[in-house]
């Protein structure tokens, strides 16, 4: 990420760098000491941040603004200026800049700026990337320009609703903020990861213990527009014109690459297009009709099957399957309050509830708004929560009692769920008392 500076004082621009390098912000810094200067380093290459100063030489900073702006309104503009006239603050908000900094400015109001100037571009970057990838695999041309290096993921789930985009999403940007996860279709889910394989595998293994159990179909490393244009449509078309069934959490090139699709033996490009399509959403729909008559009882089932309409079929689900739904959740919450110290599992509940794993998570997503394994990292965490504000015990021993083995995942999903660490949170607690 690259922040140019605009002032026509060496000693302010040497000022803010010096601020920038002591707060640690993750920034290239480039300079320009008048207006002028710094459109010509705008058309050299991409600027993510501006600050710039208003009273300048041969070109001042309003005036620089309003040109930038038009030809380059994706930055983040900041003005940083001993000038506080009403007149410039009114300009400023016109042209939409970001902030309006008076020198001297506070370094806490500086630090704040800075960081929220940050997190909208790379909120903008993930909005881009997403846009790009889903245009590539589906092969749309578009006009965005991005820059990413790193492998590209593909995942098909049995049911989107089944799925914790948010949940994913918070435990890959724990090992890299510029890690994305984002739905390409019903169903269909990408992944961008700028990790080595190893790191993956990690990332794999955090997957896991969420009870994420479908196979991952990586790419090879790409850093270039072209290899991603290339190889993205090739694993789109992979993961919907196979069935398969593996053991092993992700798939990397060598694995699925060679491997010849069935239909792809078929003359007719269309028609063997069509029943790609065909074979994904008929694999889906016998999927769904098999997990509702699992769900049900014996009794259920005949009835389902001796059902003459639609509206015989809706009647049905409305006055049996529903019926005690309530007591149902209520049943799976007090398991899970006397289990959550276990390693227990989805099929390990539906098991207890005498239900279907996966008609079970769409009940209780359905009726809670939350899925199950949500509802039960939110009740370790919460126990984790209580045993950190005694303070007698260790955070290895913290996570043993709330159902983690693994120290690091625990930290991690804790950090994802409270914003600090558990040892940061055991500090904040004796701190208040």
């Amino acid at each position: 990420m690259k922040c140019l500076i605009v002032d026509d004082d060496k000693f302010e621009r040497d000022g803010i760098i010096y601020l920038m390098q002591r707060m640690n912000f993750p920034l290239v810094i480039r300079e320009a000491r008048n207006g002028k200067l710094a459109l010509a380093a705008l058309q050299q290459e991409k600027i993510d941040i501006v600050i710039t100063d208003i009273k300048m030489p041969v070109m001042d900073g309003m005036a620089f603004l309003t040109e930038a702006k038009k030809i380059y309104p994706d930055c983040v503009y900041i003005i940083y200026s001993g000038y506080s006239d009403f007149t410039y603050a009114k300009q400023a908000i016109s042209l939409k800049v970001l902030d309006f900094l008076v020198k001297p400015v506070s370094e806490t109001e500086f630090h704040k700026v800075i960081s929220q100037s940050i997190q909208i571009v790379e909120q903008e970057n993930i909005l881009k990337a997403e846009k790009f990838l889903i245009s590539a695999c589906k092969g749309e041309e578009d006009d965005l320009a991005v820059s990413l290096s790193g492998r590209f993921g593909l995942f098909a789930v049995e049911r989107s609703e089944l799925f914790d985009l948010e949940d994913f999403s918070s435990i890959i940007r724990s090992y890299n903020r510029k890690n994305i996860i984002f739905k390409i279709e019903e169903c269909l889910y990408g992944l961008w990861i700028e990790s080595d394989a190893k790191t993956i595998e990690k990332l794999m293994e955090s997957f896991e213990a969420d009870n994420f159990k479908t196979p991952i179909v990586f790419s090879g490393k790409m850093s270039t527009e072209e290899e991603i244009r290339k190889n993205c449509p090739l694993q789109l078309d992979f993961v919907k014109s196979s069935i398969f069934s593996v053991k092993r959490k992700f798939l990397m090139p060598d694995e699925w690459a060679v491997t010849e699709p069935f239909f792809d033996n078929i003359a007719t490009d269309e028609f063997a297009e069509y029943l790609k399509r065909a074979c994904f959403v008929t694999q889906k729909l016998l999927k769904q009709i098999e997990l509702l008559l699992e769900g049900g009882t014996y009794n259920i089932k005949n009835q389902l099957l001796s059902a003459g309409s639609i509206e015989d079929l809706i009647k049905l689900f409305e006055e049996t399957i529903l019926t005690g739904d309530d007591k149902l959740i209520k049943e799976v919450k007090s398991y899970i309050a006397q289990n959550y110290q276990k390693e227990i599992s989805i099929e390990d509940i539906a098991a207890a509830v005498f239900l279907n794993s996966s008609y079970l998570c769409t009940l209780f997503k359905k009726r809670t708004g939350i899925t199950i394994i949500q509802y039960l990292t939110d009740y370790r965490i919460k126990e984790a929560c209580a045993l950190l504000k005694e303070g007698r015990l260790k955070n290895i021993e913290v996570a043993n009692r709330v159902g983690y083995k693994n120290i690091s995942y625990f930290n991690m999903v804790f950090k994802a769920k409270m914003h600090t660490t558990p040892s940061g949170y055991r500090k904040e607690f004796c701190h208040k008392r």
